[in-house]
């Protein structure tokens, strides 16, 4: 009887690890494989694509290193602010946030985090130092935000009047790189306040974690200017605690995916050159946000505009649903079959809601990728 348990639970764990093993074939014998047409390109392009996203994850999961000194350089001394809030109304003093001046070539804009914008756009003011201990509330007249399908981003008109007080932060000229230790420079609760020694622990084109340090949620410090070297690197767009962490679904599908082990609590960002790219379709298209392509392995599928939402993307072979993942904060538009493991024909359903009732199924639209042949089909509901 023992030994049939032993064996029995051998064979679970050889079942269990398959998956996650198909995820981690090195490239080589991948392309062999292909070569003798074992496997299909849209597999190779899926797995390819996921070998080197887990890859990236690892570091999730690796123990805290000892925290360097301090770098000066990191939060630069300059004779105007570099930081000042943003918030609902005139007098509030309850919905305020962070926000940043940013240069980009010869225009200057005011930055935070999408999510901010969209609390506070009934009436958007911001509020800053003219003199030692005098403010200033200016209201704010034309912005773009974008805050859906992992994008965190709102940028805005300055005031005229407001530019001569601050200091215009200049853009990094890349992303951080994985492990790089970075600087968050912000207002918590209305405070002023700086985290030193934040440690990238996952790059993506739409989304950065880094490990937290802070003890507690720091309201008022999303908006905030994420800096490396004196530059901006990326923007600081939340706080999530591990408690958090440990219940959300993209974290749990992470940790099926991995590993079994909990996460650390992590700070959110977005990176740099996303915030550029939003800056630069508001200097060229003002408050009109257009539309993004949507693609899996390789082939594109559908546009999706600011007023719609991708909700989630099923896997179906044979006929049958093998799997659903909804959309996460690391969802990559332009690769949409991370996370699966795909086989010749296998089909890719992908699902948009056109408000935020997600849960309105009369107004969802469905499109049908097949990863071999790159045949879209729409789906009517």
């Amino acid at each position: 009887m023992k030994l049939f348990a032993f064996v029995f639970i051998l064979i679970l764990q050889i079942v269990c690890l398959l998956p996650l093993y198909a995820q981690k074939v090195p490239l080589p014998a991948l392309q062999r494989a292909l070569s003798k047409k074992i496997i299909s390109p849209a597999a190779v392009t899926a797995r390819q694509t996921n070998v080197i996203f887990y890859q990236r994850l690892k570091t999730l999961f690796q123990p805290i290193k000892t925290p360097p000194l301090p770098k000066t350089s990191s939060i630069p001394a300059l004779p105007k602010p570099i930081t000042f809030r943003v918030q609902i109304g005139k007098e509030s003093t309850d919905k305020t946030a962070s926000a940043f001046a940013l240069k980009i070539d010869d225009h200057i804009l005011g930055v935070t985090a999408g999510h901010v914008m969209k609390n506070i756009s009934q009436m958007p003011y911001m509020f800053f130092q003219t003199e030692e201990k005098k403010f200033t509330r200016l209201p704010i007249k034309s912005w773009l935000s974008s805050n859906k399908n992992g994008t965190d981003v709102a940028v805005f008109e300055i005031p005229k009047e407001a530019i001569s007080f601050l200091q215009p932060l200049e853009p990094a000229l890349q992303n951080p790189s994985l492990l790089e230790t970075v600087s968050v420079a912000g207002f918590a609760r209305n405070a002023p306040l700086v985290l030193l020694n934040e440690e990238v622990l996952f790059t993506g084109p739409r989304r950065l974690l880094l490990r937290n340090t802070a003890k507690e949620e720091l309201t008022g410090m999303c908006g905030s200017p994420i800096m490396a070297n004196g530059k901006v690197t990326a923007l600081y767009v939340g706080f999530y605690q591990k408690q958090a962490l440990e219940t959300s679904e993209w974290v749990s599908l992470l940790r099926e995916k991995i590993d079994d082990h909990p996460l650390p609590a992590l700070h959110q960002a977005t990176p740099i050159e996303h915030v550029i790219s939003v800056a630069q379709t508001y200097l060229t298209h003002g408050e009109i946000v257009p539309s993004i392509t949507l693609y899996a392995a390789g082939f594109p599928i559908t546009n999706l505009d600011f007023k719609q939402h991708l909700f989630s993307v099923q896997l179906l072979r044979d006929g049958f649903l093998k799997e659903t993942i909804y959309t996460n904060p690391m969802t990559d538009p332009a690769h949409l079959e991370k996370f699966f493991d795909l086989q010749e024909n296998d089909i890719l359903r992908v699902i948009i809601t056109n408000d935020n009732s997600l849960f309105t199924y009369r107004k969802m639209l469905v499109y049908d990728l097949n990863v071999t042949t790159g045949q879209v089909t729409r789906i009517d509901r």
